[in-house]
């Protein structure tokens, strides 16, 4: 549904901000972009931009497949380039995973995961080369 396309379009502005941000070394530019994305994303998690997905034709539905898909290489090509991309995907799902409790996940106001108390934050430092 608008709601639950809008959450996704703003969880993936708040990943793009978060690697920004990791790489920003105090850089004023990276930082300043870094923290825009973020307000974006916030404003798609809390319904701002509902109007604009609800909206879309299905061109840009396709387009924004193809977006989407496009991140989603580049994103394992960056993972390839810091070390095992696969050991590294297995280690994010399975701490992804590990949100879930008896297989159901629960949501917040805005859509995004509530960590489960079986939750674990990823160690991706031994993929690393």
């Amino acid at each position: 549904n608008t709601r639950n396309r809008a959450n996704y379009i703003g969880f993936v502005l708040s990943e793009v901000s978060e690697m920004l941000k990791t790489v920003a070394n105090g850089d004023f530019e990276l930082e300043t972009l870094a923290g825009r994305m973020e307000h974006v994303s916030k404003k798609f998690r809390g319904a701002t931009f509902d109007y604009v997905v609800a909206t879309m034709t299905r061109a840009q539905k396709a387009n924004l497949i193809d977006d989407a898909f496009d991140t989603a290489w580049t994103a394992i090509g960056l993972m390839h380039m810091q070390g095992d991309a696969q050991k590294s995907w297995e280690e994010g799902a399975a701490s992804n995973y590990s949100k879930f409790e008896n297989g159901m996940c629960q949501l917040d106001e805005t859509g995004k995961v509530i960590k489960a108390p079986s939750f674990f934050e990823p160690n991706f430092e031994p993929f690393v080369r």
